[in-house]
């Protein structure tokens, strides 16, 4: 049982390591990822932006459920000022005042983050190889590295804005437990809290800790895209096996604790997904889709035309869709993301 699963741990951080210290260097999967990513998002301004939709969508649902939505909005709005702030170098100048203030407050947190790589990088530059070429960059990369610079920042703002969120969420949740100063040591769970968070809510920074298929190879072309959507899976697919096993938690208190968080999680996220994505962005939706679809004649309606038709265009692709009048419901939806 303990055993076979340590074995089983150790034997995949023991592959993973041996990739960090000598990662692939085929060029066939590094052009084909580059020329796919330059043919079918490449340059595109507003997939883009559409990717920021990940704080409201699935990070502020979390957090809310963890720490309240009132404190989660007032900490991501102090996300935003601090980022703000420190401009395109990301640098708070400790001048006077609160600034000095914050700058102590964010410490802990800016250098585990920094110490594990998760601030200047992003996964799709990872994925994309652009900075493998050594000094001398090939055409190919810098062209690349252009056409990605959008979807580097927009991903590399939202995980800083998830980082300093929970972090300022979780440090306050722990000084108004224990009613006292926090200690280095009490900051740096704060922090390493944050850190886990933040990549159950946006998926990792670098290929090494994305799926271990996705590293090399064919696997690393097949799976270009789809690292997020399998962290958005396992992470929804958790909040539910929490459910499930603390579904009656009869006089316990932590267990009932625990079912309800996860019942907040889990209907927090489909919530805000039914205001950006409509109906066809709800997780089980591409699911229930398939299913129905394997059994239908050539001539019958498609799952997609028979809801649409019930429900209308506002509730299939979501009331911020109706309101701005551009269909970003295919890009903010969290069903399909494997397929």
């Amino acid at each position: 049982g303990v055993l076979t699963s340590f074995d089983s741990i150790f034997t995949e951080v023991q592959k993973r390591v041996e990739f960090a210290i000598n990662p692939d260097q085929s060029t066939i999967p590094q052009a084909l990822n580059r020329m796919a990513f330059l043919y079918t998002i490449g340059l595109n301004v507003s997939s883009a932006l559409v990717n920021a939709s990940q704080i409201p969508l699935v990070v502020m649902p979390y957090l809310g459920a963890r720490y309240g939505y009132g404190n989660t909005r007032i900490a991501l709005g102090d996300a935003g000022k601090i980022l703000t702030n420190s401009g395109m170098t990301r640098r708070l100048r400790s001048a006077a005042g609160t600034e000095v203030d914050m700058v102590e407050e964010l410490q802990p947190l800016v250098q585990l983050a920094s110490e594990r790589g998760q601030l200047g990088q992003s996964y799709i530059s990872d994925a994309l190889s652009i900075s493998e070429d050594g000094k001398e960059r090939s055409l190919m990369n810098r062209i690349t590295s252009f056409s990605a610079w959008g979807f580097h920042h927009v991903e590399q703002t939202n995980r800083q804005t998830a980082l300093v969120a929970s972090y300022l969420l979780e440090k306050r949740a722990m000084e108004k437990a224990v009613g006292r100063k926090l200690t280095d040591a009490d900051l740096l769970v704060a922090a390493q809290t944050s850190l886990a968070t933040t990549q159950e809510t946006n998926a990792g920074a670098v290929i090494e800790t994305g799926p271990r298929f996705a590293q090399k190879d064919w696997g690393r072309v097949a799976l270009m895209y789809k690292p997020y959507g399998i962290q958005m899976y396992y992470t929804m697919l958790k909040s539910a096996r929490q459910l499930t096993l603390n579904l009656f938690p009869g006089g316990d208190i932590v267990a009932k604790a625990k079912r309800n968080a996860a019942m907040k999680e889990l209907a927090g996220v489909h919530g805000t997904v039914l205001l950006f994505a409509g109906v066809r962005g709800i997780p089980l939706y591409g699911a229930v889709k398939m299913l129905f679809d394997m059994f239908l004649d050539d001539d019958e309606e498609d799952f997609d035309t028979i809801v649409r038709k019930q429900l209308g265009e506002g509730w299939y692709k979501g009331a911020l869709t109706s309101l701005v009048g551009a269909d970003i419901s295919s890009r903010a939806s969290l069903s399909g993301l494997l397929f």
